[in-house]
């Protein structure tokens, strides 16, 4: 890896945040009855650490590393995807068990995209280029390290055979994850890696396919994750693929903490029959209250709010539950800040009370309730909600009234230097000779101005 790379990587580093402990999802055994309005601030798990998880200790874990040519493309938040799937990637290595079984495939990484555009050999190489590196078993968390920190970003999104080379380390029984991590879909066309991941999940039960799309919500990873019985979640930037990469390891934390795609495989604009089809003790809309022109359920600690036409429009979190990237109540409004970017709307509610919208995928925003500052800009968060809603549009500044007075004309005033005119409200503009003007609309009837059409009319005074 070069000087420069190393060097931009560890600046990164300095303002990571490890990946979070993967409990208190948004699904819980003892919800709140009907009519909560708003959870109470935590300050246990809700807030990001670098703690370890224990509903995935010792699951074997496959990495699929994406290494092809697009994740050379500069946008995930101040890196490139391939410098945001490094730092994400090793800090999920930090956080493995030294007894959880690993193995690591990367795809795209030695033969160049150029050899597989030239011809039909060559196509054929760069849809060959999957590596194996070493096979399922423990105490190679280092050896992984070496691989992702000097791995290049060169060829082809070879998806099919990276996935049926996990599967052929798969144990015969048992749990296993594999982690499906990239920017984009097979270009290869040489079978369907959708189809893969459903043979893997029929003939491996227990065995999960998650997958994380960078700056992607691309079709094909997330019918992957559904054929593979597990989840996909997207990630825009540096902190969020660390936060949810290593999310990804545990399918349990995965499905059961909100993230831009939902909770429990339930997506906004899903209609409340299909929601009850999956699950029969999700509760009606007639059980629900009411809230303006929505109805509210509360069902395994979350908020799900209904329009009138049946359709799941917001998710709010309560209790201590946290999204996929280990936001709740307690945590730091900056640390919503450094995973979404900066609101896109802010509103006081009351006293000091805020509400502020981040963008998230698909047209979702995040709906962020805290107290903070008379600004509004930190503060404690109180409750999180996803929602399919229109952020306010925050006024411009009023403009200053100009006045016609006997001193002058709004802060322009008799007597006032020309040194002085530069100011606030003030622009000045170039003098005109007397030239310029001589013999033109001036030379005209004294009492008739001229508009920009040049149509005349009368002035009304004297001169």
């Amino acid at each position: 890896m070069s000087s420069v790379r190393f060097t931009r990587l560890a600046a990164l580093a300095c303002v990571l945040v490890l990946p979070v402990p993967l409990v208190n999802a948004c699904g819980g055994t003892d919800p709140l009855p009907s009519g909560t309005v708003e959870s109470t601030p935590t300050t246990g798990s809700s807030t990001v650490a670098s703690e370890t998880t224990t509903d995935a200790a010792g699951i074997p874990v496959i990495l699929i590393y994406d290494a092809s040519s697009s994740m050379l493309t500069d946008d995930a938040g101040g890196a490139t995807r391939l410098d945001a799937a490094e730092q994400a990637s090793l800090a999920l290595l930090d956080v493995l068990e030294d007894d959880t079984p690993l193995s690591l495939i990367t795809f795209g990484d030695t033969v160049p995209d150029s050899v597989g555009d030239a011809s039909a050999e060559g196509l054929a190489k760069a849809c060959a280029d999957v590596t194996t590196h070493f096979p399922l078993g423990t105490g190679q968390r280092d050896e992984a390290r070496d691989v992702i920190v000097n791995v290049g970003a060169r060829g082809y999104t070879p998806l099919k055979l990276a996935l049926e080379q996990a599967e052929r380390q798969l144990p015969s029984t048992g749990e296993a994850t594999i982690v499906l991590l990239s920017d984009g879909e097979d270009t290869c066309g040489a079978g369907d890696p959708v189809e893969i991941a459903r043979g893997i999940r029929a003939e491996h039960p227990e065995v999960t396919v998650n997958t994380v799309g960078l700056k992607t919500s691309n079709r094909q990873l997330i019918d992957i994750a559904g054929a593979g019985g597990g989840t996909f979640v997207t990630a825009d930037n540096i902190a969020q693929l660390v936060a949810r990469l290593s999310a990804a390891r545990s399918a349990t934390t995965l499905r059961e903490r909100l993230s831009d795609s939902g909770v429990y495989g339930i997506g906004l604009g899903t209609a409340i029959t299909d929601i009850r089809a999956e699950y029969a003790d999700f509760p009606p809309l007639s059980e629900g209250s009411p809230d303006g022109d929505l109805v509210v359920i509360v069902w395994r600690n979350c908020r799900w709010y209904f329009n009138g036409e049946g359709a799941l429009i917001a998710i709010a979190l309560i209790g201590d539950s946290v999204t996929v990237d280990g936001l709740g109540a307690g945590s730091p409004l900056r640390r919503a800040t450094e995973l979404f970017g900066d609101p896109v709307a802010r509103e006081r509610v009351r006293g000091d009370l805020w509400r502020v919208w981040y963008p998230a995928s698909g047209g979702l925003y995040w709906k962020i309730t805290f107290t903070g500052d008379g600004g509004g800009t930190t503060g404690t968060i109180t409750v999180i909600e996803l929602c399919a809603c229109t952020p306010p549009v925050e006024a411009p500044p009023a403009r200053e009234t100009m006045v016609v007075s006997f001193d002058g004309y709004g802060p322009l005033k008799l007597g006032m230097s020309a040194s002085t005119l530069d100011g606030p409200g003030v622009s000045r503009t170039k003098a005109v000779p007397e030239s310029a003007t001589a013999g033109k609309e001036c030379s005209r009837n004294p009492r008739t101005s001229v508009s920009s059409h040049g149509r005349g009319r009368s002035s009304p005074f004297p001169w």
